[in-house]
């Protein structure tokens, strides 16, 4: 079975609003995070599994879960893209 040009050129577009998306909600989780730092008054690098860190990831946790949800959703429409060009594209 093979997939016509139109097709791909959707799915394409598909897999880069998908990628903006990703970037956007990465933005998002780095703004959190720096927000979530300056209002609890911390300005140095702050370890891993730290109490801090705990603190911040609990109230940092919706901005993550939207990079994660978005990571899978570029993924998808990534692998949809490449599967319609295995199949072969006609013109």
């Amino acid at each position: 079975m093979t997939t016509n040009v139109s097709q791909v050129g959707l799915l394409a577009i598909e897999a880069h609003h998908y990628k903006r998306l990703r970037r956007q909600a990465k933005y998002r989780l780095e703004s959190a995070y720096s927000n979530w730092k300056s209002a609890n008054r911390v300005f140095d690098r702050i370890e891993r599994d730290s109490p801090e860190w705990n603190a911040m990831m609990e109230g940092t946790h919706d901005e993550y879960l939207a990079l994660e949800d978005a990571k899978r959703h570029e993924r998808n429409a990534q692998a949809r893209l490449e599967r319609a060009i295995a199949k072969g594209v006609t013109v």
